[in-house]
């Protein structure tokens, strides 16, 4: 099966948002899988926030590649983010990501604020510390 050819194209997605701006949605998340990784995702949010009733668009992300898209994404008409935060030790990122790049996604957090997205909203879970 040719999964790309399942993936709907970004017009197609504006075409999604603009019926449900006509009955009233105003504000939508880009998240499913890793939305940063889609070639120029910049092109989507434009297409989205030229939908009028749009008034929020926010993106979910593992922060690994938002450093380097931040700006673009923002000019484009990204209004928030919601950035995923497992730990803030490197080991266990590694563990749980199962690759490094804490150093990463703490400088997509600082790009996302320089980038005047906000409110930026952090996911974590706190977790009890294990026995020793």
């Amino acid at each position: 099966m040719d999964f790309k050819s399942e993936i709907l194209s970004y017009e197609e997605i504006a075409e999604i948002v603009r019926a449900a701006a006509k009955v009233g949605v105003r504000s939508i998340r880009l998240t499913g899988g890793e939305p940063l990784i889609r070639r120029d995702l910049e092109r989507l949010v434009t297409l989205v926030a030229a939908i009028p009733g749009i008034e929020d668009i926010s993106l979910s992300t593992n922060g690994l590649l938002l450093a380097e898209q931040a700006q673009r994404l923002r000019d484009a008409g990204l209004t928030r983010a919601n950035i995923s935060l497992d730990t803030l030790r490197e080991d266990r990122f590694e563990t749980i990501a199962r690759r490094p790049g804490l150093h990463r996604v703490l400088a997509g957090i600082d790009a996302a604020f320089a980038a005047g997205l906000g409110p930026i909203k952090l996911n974590c879970v706190v977790m009890a510390r294990a026995e020793r």
